[in-house]
């Protein structure tokens, strides 16, 4: 393996313990996001990021697809205006339900604490890229330590992260790193990627494409 994919490596397998959301480090986005979010069962306002009363987030969505109603009921079908509309008043709808939901408690985020180990980059197991295993460990107050090991060379990473409103992207730093030269190059630097969880818990897909790799882990150590 060539000193660019190993820097490579590096940097991705930085963001990925971004990826672990808890409630107590992101806000969930209520809606799309851009009036409202969620921590816990307390309605954020994305403009001042205070607190707010529920029944004011109500009250703003229901205005919201009233206006929209009234748009639809005096546009043509068809038109651009009319289907403008028409998905601005489900973008409404969607925000109502979500902050019922996270008035109730029910509006969660992704949850992918624990162990990781990647089995694909690229399409490609780890021994065709080079290296044996990357074992990634997501802790609950928003630290990680990544763990990778060759034939050539073993490396570890501590940082923290950090995940975005919509639960759709995190950003990743690396405070320390052992192992030597090619390890160090990860430490001070923060990286972005996009992360999937399948549905059933057990699979987690890391999209740094077009900067980085699609990289794939499964839950659990297997080194």
């Amino acid at each position: 393996m060539n000193k660019n994919s190993f820097f490579s490596i590096i940097l991705i397998q930085i963001v990925l313990p971004l990826f672990f959301i808890s409630s107590s480090f992101a806000n969930t986005d209520i809606g799309n996001g851009k009036l409202y979010t969620c921590n816990d069962s307390n309605i954020i306002s994305v403009k001042t990021n205070e607190i707010i009363a529920t029944n004011t987030a109500i009250k703003k969505f229901k205005k919201l697809i009233n206006k929209q109603n009234k748009i639809l009921q005096n546009t043509s079908k068809g038109t651009s205006r009319y289907k403008k509309a028409k998905k601005a008043r489900k973008r409404a709808r969607n925000g109502l339900s979500d902050t019922k939901s996270c008035r109730d408690g029910e509006l969660e985020s992704l949850d992918i604490a624990g162990i990781w180990s990647i089995v694909l980059e690229n399409g490609l197991t780890p021994n065709e890229n080079g290296y044996n295993s990357l074992v990634l460990t997501l802790k609950d107050d928003g630290t990680f330590v990544s763990n990778y090991d060759s034939d050539s060379f073993d490396c570890e990473w501590e940082g923290s992260y950090s995940l975005s409103n919509d639960s759709s992207s995190v950003s990743v730093t690396t405070d320390s790193a052992t192992g030597g030269t090619f390890c160090d190059q990860a430490v001070g630097k923060t990286l972005t990627a996009i992360v999937t969880l399948s549905e059933d818990g057990n699979r987690l897909t890391l999209d740094y494409r077009p900067d980085a790799a699609l990289q794939e882990y499964i839950k659990g150590s297997f080194i």
